[in-house]
């Protein structure tokens, strides 16, 4: 919940900006957001590892690892989206991230309507 609310807030924040420093526009203030949003969420997957373990089942080995691994790819991913060349690509791996983390958020949200 926390990701959407700073996405949302920075959109809007970027596109209420004025134009001399990159404002009016929705694609960049949304790119904007999206990156501020993934450097957010990776630095507390990095400060902050216990709160993300729940996303694993118990086979899963190296569940630590793994939200580490992803921590440095989401601070990573959302760094290079400030870069010009490589917007579309870094782009690309991003929604190919998030559609590969999807089955764990799913997991946690099932596993935290039982209790």
């Amino acid at each position: 919940m926390q990701f959407f609310i700073i996405l949302l807030l920075i959109t809007v924040v970027g596109w209420a900006l004025p134009a001399r420093f990159g404002g009016r526009s929705v694609q960049d203030a949304m790119r904007r957001a999206m990156a501020v949003a993934f450097v957010f969420t990776g630095v507390s997957h990095l400060a902050m590892p216990d709160s993300f373990l729940v996303y694993f089942p118990g086979w899963i080995p190296f569940p630590e690892g793994i939200v580490y691994a992803t921590g440095v790819a989401e601070v990573l991913g959302g760094l290079s989206l400030f870069v010009r060349r490589y917007r579309y690509q870094v782009g690309l791996a991003l929604a190919v991230y998030l559609v590969l983390i999807f089955p764990a958020n799913v997991y946690a949200c099932r596993r935290r309507g039982r209790r």
